[in-house]
């Protein structure tokens, strides 16, 4: 008798050290590129030994009033940093404040070229907290 494996073929493997270390450090695909846009998004801009050009400006934004100009550079920047990625082809891009204007959430609608997925995701940038990272798993 034949056993046949339908496991789907894995197109990229990589580290997520958000999962908390071995054995779980590995992530594949759609999830590995989640992670790679998210964590340029949440890099400040210079703050990368040896890529001065790596990251955002979002968090010294938050700092600002939120008027429409900078919700839009925020949005342009957040658009540069998909256009970068080789893996998605940006669908859209909606910015949100809340808490007071205190916080901002970045919606992304890509689509996942090696396997024609579109996915959403977000990033959320809270004034004086951590990253807070959140990943909308339903495919669309």
């Amino acid at each position: 008798m034949t056993t046949i494996n339908f496991t789907k073929k894995r197109l990229f493997k990589g580290l997520d050290s958000s999962k908390g270390g071995p054995p779980h450090w590995t992530a594949f695909d759609l999830e590995l590129v989640k992670r790679d846009v998210l964590l340029h998004l949440y890099t400040p801009l210079g703050s990368r030994v040896m890529l001065p050009g790596f990251g955002t400006t979002i968090w010294q934004k938050l700092f600002e009033p939120l008027t429409e100009e900078v919700l839009e550079e925020i949005k342009s920047e957040v658009d540069n940093v998909i256009r970068q990625e080789p893996r998605l082809q940006l669908i859209s891009s909606e910015i949100f404040t809340f808490n007071n204007e205190q916080g901002i959430r970045v919606a992304i609608t890509c689509n996942f070229r090696p396997q024609d997925v579109v996915e959403t995701f977000f990033a959320d940038f809270i004034a004086n907290r951590n990253a807070e990272l959140q990943a909308n798993e339903t495919q669309l």
